[in-house]
């Protein structure tokens, strides 16, 4: 009866793991707000007229703070690959990703605060 009894709670816990956020819904969003390092504001990445935006004083820590909204908003990705495109006359990255439960999402950020400032 013990055993089975701690089975059902180990997998009742499974069960209510914490969810990753859903960056598809802009209330779940987790921006960066960093004095000194940097900022995100904006959408949830899903297009370019969903960008998310990066206010950074330098390249470093615009970059940087790519890779950090992307810790917060979807724990364990993997990054597939990475673009230098234009959104809405704007430079941006687009970062091709894989998420943690193996979905494919494109996110992109506006690099325009930052671009070309070493």
């Amino acid at each position: 009866m013990k055993k089975s009894m701690f089975l059902i709670v180990i997998l009742s816990m499974v069960g209510c793991s914490p969810q990753t956020p859903n960056p598809g819904n802009t209330s779940q969003v987790k921006h960066i707000t960093q004095p000194g390092f940097a900022n995100t504001s904006g959408g949830n990445g899903t297009s370019c007229d969903d960008i998310i935006i990066i206010q950074a004083n330098n390249h470093l820590f615009g970059v940087e703070a790519e890779y950090e909204w992307l810790r917060l908003n979807y724990p364990g990705y993997q990054r597939i690959k990475q673009a230098l495109i234009d959104c809405n006359d704007k430079p941006a990255d687009v970062l091709t990703i894989r998420t943690k439960d193996g979905q494919t999402r494109d996110v992109y950020f506006d690099l325009s605060s930052f671009f070309g400032k070493l």
